[in-house]
């Protein structure tokens, strides 16, 4: 399930990334968004290969909601990004929105590594 999700949200993510990648300020947020999930992607990966106690833990970290990490890039965007256009910001959310569910989803797979191992 969590993968078909995932694979949904992807398909809308990429949507965004191709509209904001027209302007100065949504091609830098797609840069960052992209090397952000890189990073969640390759733990999640070493999570599933290793299933180490430091891989569970440092997933968990970065995709808590404690983390606030879209959270806070997207008000530092909305908030130093005065030029954007209406259109520009409401592409923002919804991109940064499909990166915070993506986040929520791969905590959630490697959360479900770690219910495996546990059985």
């Amino acid at each position: 399930h969590s993968l078909e999700a995932a694979n949904e949200t992807i398909g809308g993510l990429a949507n965004e990334f191709q509209a904001l990648r027209e302007s100065q300020y949504g091609a830098r947020f797609v840069r960052s968004a992209v090397e952000g999930l890189d990073a969640i992607v390759m733990t999640l990966i070493n999570v599933a290969k290793e299933r180490s106690a430091e891989d569970f833990l440092l997933l968990n970290t970065i995709t808590s909601e404690n983390g606030n990490g879209i959270k806070g890039v997207r008000a530092a965007y909305l908030a130093e990004e005065s030029e954007l256009d209406a259109t520009e910001r409401m592409q923002l959310l919804a991109a940064a929105n499909h990166c915070e569910r993506l986040i929520w989803l791969f905590g959630e797979m490697g959360r479900d590594y770690r219910a495996f191992d546990r059985e």
